[in-house]
């Protein structure tokens, strides 16, 4: 068993009033908040990852002082979530861009900013990609591009599909159709309305 896992078994038998002073916590609503949070997260990595400041102590503090009242070494497992959440946060502004055979002509401007957004793709769930090289990346990558091609190979009020540019740590990739590398030069067209 994890110890994070353990440390929420033991939150949940533990005595509220006992914990609550312990933890010297003043506001017991500030308290129940950070023990829901803690307690519905799967794992820590996802509780560091979602964050918690209450006043008192951030999702990390919390946790420490937690193990440390139930007497566990969490310092591993924190390090380890750490990593996991350094590779998350690499991937949380990865993004895939849909080039289309789009031209303007008569359509209105508020129609293609409001429908613009369904020419990205976020990356920032796909945790098949953290931990690998950057050559398995792009090729899971061209796999990705290649079955959301197959499901849509047409996009609404933009057309027919030409290819995908891939925006990873601040460089960009072009791929085809079928998931492979280019050297096509795909530039975003973004229409943005303020009001």
């Amino acid at each position: 068993m994890q110890k994070f896992t353990l440390i929420q078994t033991l939150l949940r038998e533990a005595k509220r009033p006992l914990l609550f002073k312990e933890l010297n916590y003043v506001n017991i609503a500030n308290f129940e908040k950070a023990k829901s949070k803690l307690l519905t997260s799967q794992n820590l990595a996802e509780f560091l990852w979602r964050g918690h400041y209450d006043g008192v102590y951030s999702s990390l503090t919390l946790v420490e002082k937690l193990a440390e009242i139930f007497g566990l070494e969490l310092d591993v497992e924190i390090a380890l979530a750490q990593i996991y959440n350094a590779k998350r946060q690499i991937f949380s502004d990865a993004y895939l861009y849909i080039d289309t055979n789009f031209t303007k002509g008569s359509t209105p401007l508020f129609a293609i900013a409001m429908m613009s957004e369904q020419r990205y793709i976020s990356l920032s769930g796909y945790e098949k990609l953290y931990f690998k090289s950057k050559k398995e990346q792009l090729r899971l990558i061209g796999e990705i591009v290649k079955a959301q091609y197959q499901a849509r190979p047409r996009l609404e009020l933009f057309g027919e599909v030409t290819g995908y540019k891939l925006h990873l740590c601040k460089e960009n990739y072009s791929f085809d159709t079928n998931g492979k590398l280019t050297d096509k030069v795909i530039n975003e067209q973004i229409a943005t309305i303020k009001f």
